[in-house]
């Protein structure tokens, strides 16, 4: 790992398209030969539904960041607030390996007020 290559990425998710019914799942991949250190994210609900955010090696659940209740507005992660997520500091930083994600998942569709981000420090590995 050579952290003089590292470089902090905002992965963003923030059209109305994006979340429409069929699509109520969003996932941010590590890339091939990197590393990824969790910073957190923002999550922005203008419908009323369930939030989950998870980390998932490829094919089992790794790490739980939050789980909301159906409600609107803005909520950060992790937080020390959520039903199933470690407490605050307990989750920063969780490093993923290529091929893990983080996994985004809406009870039901949000519209155009809706965003989600998920904010890391990629590494060469």
């Amino acid at each position: 790992m050579n952290l003089l290559k590292a470089r902090k990425v905002n992965n963003l998710v923030e059209t109305a398209a994006a979340f429409s019914v069929s699509t109520s799942e969003h996932k941010w991949t590590v890339p091939n030969s990197k590393r990824w250190f969790l910073i957190g994210g923002i999550i922005v609900r203008d419908s009323a539904e369930t939030v989950i955010i998870q980390a998932y090696d490829p094919t089992e659940l790794i790490y739980r960041l939050a789980g909301k209740a159906p409600a609107t507005g803005t909520h950060g992660y992790p937080d020390d607030e959520s039903e199933g997520a470690p407490r605050g500091e307990e989750a920063i930083p969780l490093i993923l390996d290529q091929g893990e994600q983080i996994v985004v998942t809406f009870g039901g569709a949000q519209g155009a007020g809706a965003s989600i981000s998920c904010i890391v420090l990629e590494v060469d590995v």
